[in-house]
């Protein structure tokens, strides 16, 4: 009776003691889970906070850049008459030049995105409808990047060597007169202008999504 007695009290021992050690593992294993769930919680902030930076930033920029090009192609347009008729005067010709010269591009605030994406946390945001605004805009962005790339190559191919090859720049005048009147002058202000133009639009989609997306993300700290 004894002996079954004490083999009753080592088994209720060693249950005890598989219990505690139960629960420890338990509790270690619920409080490591909990340290990540709150680690990602502080990811899943900055990475909305610096969002909400990148994405202002881009509104503020794009804004600018439409109402300057706007105000660009309104300008050339003002002039399209006297191109195609060639009737082109020095001073219009000169000034055609100059705005073609004169240009700004978007530059994109892209390294929260790229953070993100390269890390895997993009998984971290909950969110479904700003996930898929987020994708969306900077798909945006590349087709921005694109667009402007082509404008660039226009500006380099065509646009700069005619004005190093036809102007004394240094004195913002035609070397040759007859030029402004030619088929390539024509050719090359039609070609920048469908080119802004195509900017502009870009421009103008991008800065749709993110307005869009500004209204989901947090509100920028003064």
């Amino acid at each position: 009776m004894n002996k079954s007695r004490e083999n009753s009290i080592a088994w209720f021992k060693y249950f005890v003691e598989l219990f505690v050690v139960f629960i420890g593992v338990t509790a270690a294993f619920l409080l490591n889970k909990w340290g990540e769930k709150s680690l990602e919680r502080q990811r899943m902030q900055h990475y909305m906070t610096s969002f909400a930076d990148d994405i202002h930033a881009d509104i503020i920029q794009l804004t600018q850049l439409i109402k300057d090009d706007e105000e660009k192609l309104n300008r050339i347009s003002g002039m399209m008459h006297s191109i195609k008729s060639a009737t082109v005067s020095v001073d219009s010709a000169t000034t055609l030049i100059k705005l073609c010269l004169e240009n700004q591009f978007f530059t994109p605030q892209q390294i929260t995105y790229e953070i993100i994406t390269s890390s895997s946390d993009l998984r971290i945001l909950q969110n479904y409808v700003l996930k898929e605004r987020l994708v969306k805009y900077y798909l945006k962005i590349d087709d921005t990047n694109i667009k402007q790339n082509l404008f660039i190559e226009h500006l380099n191919d065509y646009i700069i060597p005619y004005a190093v090859e036809q102007m004394d720049l240094a004195n913002q005048k035609f070397i040759n007169q007859h030029a402004m009147n030619g088929v390539l002058f024509r050719n090359l202000i039609t070609g920048y202008f469908a080119l802004l133009q195509q900017n502009v639009d870009v421009y103008k989609e991008a800065l749709n999504q993110a307005n869009q997306l500004i209204e989901i993300l947090p509100p920028i700290e003064n």
